[in-house]
């Protein structure tokens, strides 16, 4: 692991103008073999190209020119390393990459006022985000005392690196970000510092979405929405339209959306979203919407044909055909939450199997015997079927991010349900037999 902080954990990813579209970059690895690294890559959404890499050279050096649509941050990966820095309006950038004991490494951007101020406030951003979750989960008298205190230490901070670094990105921007004024009543202290999150995030800015806090804070926005129907989609529309039509932040907002209700159990968020998703300036999300609307309750399941482990194909929807329900389970053989899954589909797979339930299991791990031998440790007497090159693209209709993943069809081989929860799955298979 590097010694230095290597990912900034609370930030804003904008620049105040536009940067130069060419940073020139220097690089020196000081103690380091260039035998063990051939290249660096240069990689962030306000590259062009969105990523560059540069050849190491004999000398254990590199240099090029980046070309740059924006300032803001970028990360310099090489190996399995990652460093943050600041693209901002210096034409020249020089790095220096020190070996450090027991493997680890030290990176300094030399001479540069930027990302001397972006290490000091990644520290200062690092205690904010503790900050935000102490109250994101706490309302009470103690906590809300922290807070204030941290309040106090942040704002301190933040007013050392504006006179230290003024008209810097640091200063300007990421130290700006997330400033609240906390009210006298302790008790309300933990709302009204969501409420000023909500009302300061920039979200008319795309570089704001470069980051993982962004997700956070979207998440966060619909706590305060409502929960269904039309006032919802009404919430959606509104989030939305914080951004420009048409402009890239509202396509990299919706990208995010589309990330956040994909995952949930209850789908009512997502539906909206599709609903609304024409409005949405991004070919590839638009059709990623089209896609996961055909994987829906209420639709036809996109076929998958996999072979098992004879080698004979087995397709799903003909399996669908000769029972009353059929469970898809999407999973992975060193997944351990799919291992812990395994009893409880053994226990509902035994319970059920009689009155009309098959199990589909799809594996997507490319190791046959790993997957022949949880398959028989876990007495998976199922239809247990693998991945393989040709058609590893199957399960990706249904849009899963997670395993293990459990679909429900019908005997026409229509989606009743997706996302059952393995925790329930008893008791909503039982449901579903009882109707």
């Amino acid at each position: 692991m590097l010694r230095i902080i290597a990912s900034i954990l609370l930030s804003t990813c904008f620049f105040q103008g536009k940067a130069q579209s060419q940073v020139k970059v220097i690089g020196q690895f000081i103690g380091i073999s260039s035998d063990t690294i051939k290249s660096v890559s240069f990689k962030a959404s306000v590259l062009k190209h969105g990523e560059q890499t540069l050849e190491v050279s004999a000398f254990n050096s590199f240099s090029g020119t980046i070309e740059v649509s924006e300032g803001g941050i970028c990360s310099l990966i090489f190996k399995d390393y990652t460093y943050n820095f600041i693209i901002g309006p210096e034409p020249v950038l020089r790095f220096r990459i020190e070996s450090a004991p027991e493997g680890q490494m030290n990176i300094f951007v030399e001479d540069s006022r930027e990302n001397e101020a972006y290490q000091f406030t990644k520290i200062l951003m690092r205690d904010q985000y503790r900050m935000y979750s102490y109250f994101t989960n706490c309302n009470l008298d103690s906590c809300a005392y922290m807070m204030r205190v941290e309040e106090h230490a942040y704002r301190h901070n933040r007013d050392s690196i504006s006179k230290l670094f003024p008209g810097t990105y640091s200063a300007d921007f990421l130290c700006r970000f997330y400033d609240f004024h906390a009210p006298a009543d302790a008790r309300e202290l933990a709302v009204a510092i969501k409420r000023e999150i909500l009302n300061q995030t920039p979200w008319q800015l795309s570089a704001a979405y470069n980051n993982k806090t962004i997700n956070q804070i979207v998440k966060l926005y619909f706590d305060y929405a409502p929960d269904s129907g039309d006032a919802l989609g009404q919430s959606i529309k509104v989030l939305l339209n914080k951004t420009e039509s048409g402009s890239v932040a509202r396509a990299r907002l919706g990208n995010i959306l589309f990330g956040i209700f994909s995952d949930y159990v209850d789908e009512s968020r997502l539906i909206q979203f599709l609903n609304l998703s024409d409005d949405i300036p991004d070919a590839v999300l638009n059709e990623k919407c089209k896609r996961i609307a055909l994987a829906m309750p209420g639709k036809r399941a996109p076929e998958i044909l996999l072979p098992d482990s004879g080698g004979h194909e087995i397709s799903l929807l003909e399996t669908a055909a000769k029972q009353t329900f059929t469970l898809l389970v999407i999973w992975n053989p060193d997944c351990s939450h799919c291992l812990a899954a395994m009893p409880v589909l053994k226990a509902v797979y035994e319970k059920f199997h009689g009155l009309g339930l098959e199990i589909f299991a799809v594996s997507l791990g490319d190791d046959k015997h790993q997957w022949l031998s949880a398959v028989g440790k876990n007495k998976c007497n199922w239809i247990n079927v693998q991945v393989n090159e040709k058609n590893k693209s199957q399960p990706e209709d249904y849009f899963i991010s997670y395993t293990p993943s459990l679909v429900l069809l019908n005997k026409q081989g229509v989606i009743v349900k997706r996302h059952l929860p393995v925790e329930e799955l008893d008791e909503r298979i039982g449901r579903y037999f009882a109707r």
